[in-house]
């Protein structure tokens, strides 16, 4: 009879708050109980304690070469009359426990179990045998009632993969927190990919963390790289929509701008798609990407808000065109997303200041676009003496002496220092002003783009589309 006091478990994960879950799906290539194995024992030789194992032969393996190593045991089996897939029955319990696991996981939400049986019943018989009781729970209800029915740890690996709960990509961390107020040990588990994920889990209260995929299953991992890869090998169609001009170019990862057209920018949203639809199939691109004033929800597809008094007619539209991928957002995350590829820039922490007929502004961190629904760091209407910057430096309306300016750009300059980026890149159709070049210095750079800068970024967008929430 398996004999790991509650004690001795949180002894253990203190030791290495990491529990490796060695799984693998039906019909792959590591579907064997040896393969298993030696997933389990890969995590082992990095000080892994405790595993996580999924189906009888796994766990009967794993004990047959560890005897002495704890596993979470568990079964997953689909009935018709329950949604409940996690050892959901006194069957998969009593299987789980003659193979040794020294825990018994098993799904501890309210949702009703196949056949009538109940989770105290489980538990009670899971104690019998003299094991201990993991409720993978879904919801701060579902821990409650899971305690109540006096399960020895809870984890929170159904939280984002039932109704009841909230879907997201990120662990439920806020899950974590309010459950370590209940007294009862808390296992954070449930889509933790990274060291600071794990540590704000156990920070908040967990008592380890559980990672499976990340860890054991190369061909998920894969899965998710090659889905991610993009090919560059291509021509692409790129649109800068500015307030003075709409410009449109072509673009190779290799050779850059191949040919630009450009034409004073047409007043309506009609006029401006032909042209572009035009270009597209002059130049026989399949992809392009627009830089456009305003602010572009990539979840709407459409131009949300705009200065109509800058570009009319720009609320409410789209960039679709039939036959074209198109990838469109905002100029100054455009821009910023276009330099976050430059060599001298990707993977760092960049601001991108774009001034021409206005004034923009793109954050990205690490890859990743600071914006939320495609809304962009509103610094062009931030106050400024009597009137706001761009009112200042946009070099369409622009006002004041290029004394003015510079005083007004370093005022911008001491905003955007506040996100602590690695580079501070000017750029726009004003960027070799006398005024933008003084303040060059440091971490502030000029735009290897030049005056490029929003159709390389449209261009990027096209190539490489970043990815939103």
């Amino acid at each position: 009879m398996p004999q790991l006091t509650l004690a001795r478990f949180l002894e253990l994960v203190k030791e290495c708050p990491l529990v490796a879950s060695a799984q693998a799906d039906d019909g792959t290539p590591l579907d064997h109980p040896d393969s298993i194995r030696r997933l389990a024992e890969a995590s082992a030789s990095q000080g892994v304690r405790v595993f996580r194992m999924e189906g009888v032969e796994d766990i009967l393996e794993l004990k047959k070469h560890h005897p002495e190593w704890p596993v979470m045991g568990l079964i997953k089996c689909k009935y018709p009359d329950s949604e409940v897939y996690i050892s959901a029955t006194a069957r998969e319990v009593q299987e789980l426990i003659d193979t040794g696991a020294e825990i018994i996981a098993l799904d501890a939400t309210e949702r009703s179990r196949p056949n009538g049986e109940t989770l105290r019943d489980l538990v009670n018989m899971i104690h019998n045998a003299g094991c201990l009781c993991m409720g993978d729970c879904d919801s701060i209800e579902s821990i409650q009632y899971a305690k109540d029915c006096g399960a020895d740890v809870i984890s929170t690996t159904l939280s984002g993969y039932t109704s009841g709960s909230p879907q997201s990509p990120e662990p439920d961390l806020a899950l974590v927190a309010e459950a370590s107020k209940l007294g009862v040990p808390i296992i954070a588990e449930g889509r933790y990919l990274t060291p600071e994920q794990c540590n704000h889990a156990l920070a908040f209260g967990a008592c380890c963390v559980v990672i499976g995929g990340m860890l054991n299953d190369p061909i998920k991992n894969t899965r998710r790289i090659v889905s991610g890869l993009r090919n560059f090998d291509q021509t692409v169609g790129c649109v800068d929509l500015g307030g003075t001009w709409l410009r449109f170019a072509t673009f190779h990862r290799e050779h850059g701008i191949q040919s630009r057209e450009q034409i004073p920018t047409p007043q309506t949203q009609t006029e401006r798609m032909s042209w572009i639809a035009e270009m597209c199939r002059k130049h026989g691109v399949k992809r392009m990407g627009v830089s456009t004033g305003g602010n572009f929800d990539p979840k709407k597809n459409r131009i949300v808000e705009a200065n109509e008094q800058l570009i009319p007619d720009l609320v409410g539209k789209n960039f679709d065109i039939p036959d074209i991928k198109v990838s469109a957002l905002n100029d100054g995350l455009a821009t910023a997303w276009g330099h976050a590829q430059h060599p001298a820039f990707a993977t760092k922490r960049l601001v991108t200041l774009a001034i021409g007929s206005g004034v923009g502004v793109g954050i990205i961190d690490r890859e990743q676009i600071l914006t939320q629904n495609g809304e962009y760091p509103r610094l062009n209407d931030l106050p400024y003496q009597d009137t706001n910057v761009e009112a200042v430096l946009g070099g369409k309306h622009g006002i004041g002496s290029d004394e003015d300016k510079q005083q007004a750009l370093e005022f911008c300059l001491d905003v955007v220092r506040l996100y602590a980026p690695d580079h501070i890149i000017l750029c726009g159709g004003v960027s070799n002003a006398s005024w933008i070049q003084k303040a060059i210095r440091g971490n502030i750079c000029a735009s290897p783009y030049g005056e490029d800068a929003g159709l390389i970024g449209a261009a990027w967008l096209a190539l490489n589309p970043p990815r939103f929430g």
